[in-house]
């Protein structure tokens, strides 16, 4: 089978399209091309259909469009004509908008009219991919398409050979967080469990966000000194996985924000700190289909509850001797559950339901 993987997104190295990619490789059975953007910004769509146009001659190619490939499907549907396509949707803009209003009160009511455009592309699309049991539910439902070419493959995650082992009690206590800081992920819930400790010797890395973040840990810092937070823009995610997460004792996974998203979706920094064998702080799913059990293979906490996320962060803190096993078990779900050779799996289960 002929594979063209098709990208255009402003960070072309996400961890999402690197698992895909990679599961495509180890598919021997699958001739693999890639028409990946390197520009950023506008500019990218029109790098990716214009190598599209020059590729699209072989009409015998089943098309994947990486996240978020929404954006350019149609023209990606009239180059490649009747072509086979499978559209990695991962996230719905169209429920960013509407259910977690993203951009507040403006981006609910553009949600409106998004809404027959996404549905539009859902339903053109052969396959469509998402990453949990919740989201291909809610796909369905909301997009009244047929749920058995939904296809769920896991988000993945960077997998190396970091050895777990137990952080010196007498070094700082570090907890992390990164990433975005989307109304999914619990800002706020996330700032008063931190407010909550007070006092604590805590060290709190906070990575990503922009600038209304570093405003506010600055403000935070200046404020309350008894508060320690530390903040990065952004950092190498060569740096993260080797140097950053296995010096933390617990990672905060999340979400923790309440919303609709926050209890369909696993998170990539969850799924990360699983891999990496570190203990991590879950947000609780409507239903949990991933075996996440408290204080056994993660620390679980209620959505948008700052008292629980305070009250899980104390018990690492107070029981750092346990936290080694938990990272220990959370590796195991992750085998069971995330790591690479499922992603594979799902991703060869999915082509060969593919008929021509």
């Amino acid at each position: 089978m002929k594979v063209c993987y098709i990208l255009a997104y402003k960070s072309p190295s996400y961890i999402r399209s690197l698992s895909l990619i990679n599961a495509l490789k180890k598919t021997t059975w699958v001739e693999l091309d890639l028409i990946i953007n390197e520009r950023r910004g506008m500019l990218r769509y029109f790098e990716v259909l214009s190598k599209l146009y020059k590729y699209r001659k072989n009409r015998d190619v089943v098309y994947i469009i990486g996240f978020r490939g929404i954006e350019i499907y149609w023209p990606v549907r009239w180059l490649v004509g009747t072509s086979t396509i499978a559209l990695d949707a991962l996230m719905s803009p169209y429920l960013s908008l509407s259910e977690e209003r993203k951009f507040g009160w403006f981006g609910a009511m553009a949600s409106y009219f998004y809404q027959p455009f996404e549905a539009s592309v859902m339903k053109d699309a052969n396959l469509v991919f998402t990453d949990t049991e919740g989201h291909s539910d809610k796909f369905s439902s909301c997009f009244n398409i047929n749920e058995s070419k939904v296809k769920i493959i896991p988000i993945g995650a960077i997998e190396n050979s970091y050895i777990p082992k137990t952080l010196d009690e007498k070094s700082e206590f570090v907890v992390l967080y990164y990433g975005s800081f989307l109304p999914l992920h619990g800002v706020e819930t996330l700032f008063k469990a931190i407010l909550n400790l007070r006092g604590v010797p805590i060290l709190f890395q906070l990575i990503g966000g922009g600038k209304k973040i570093e405003r506010r840990v600055k403000y935070i810092n200046k404020t309350f000194p008894d508060v320690k937070i530390k903040y990065e823009r952004w950092v190498d995610y060569r740096d993260l996985i080797n140097e950053i997460i296995p010096k933390a004792n617990l990672i905060l996974g999340g979400p923790f924000g309440g919303t609709p998203q926050a209890s369909r979706v696993v998170t990539g920094k969850t799924v990360q700190a699983l891999a990496s064998s570190k203990a991590c702080i879950v947000g609780a799913m409507n239903r949990n289909a991933y075996d996440f059990v408290d204080k056994f293979n993660c620390l679980l906490v209620s959505q948008n509850d700052h008292a629980d996320l305070t009250d899980k962060i104390i018990w690492a803190f107070e029981n750092r001797d346990k936290l080694m096993n938990i990272g220990i078990n959370g590796k195991k779900l992750y085998q069971h559950h995330f790591d690479e050779h499922i992603i594979t799996d799902r991703v060869q289960s999915a082509l060969r339901s593919l008929t021509f």
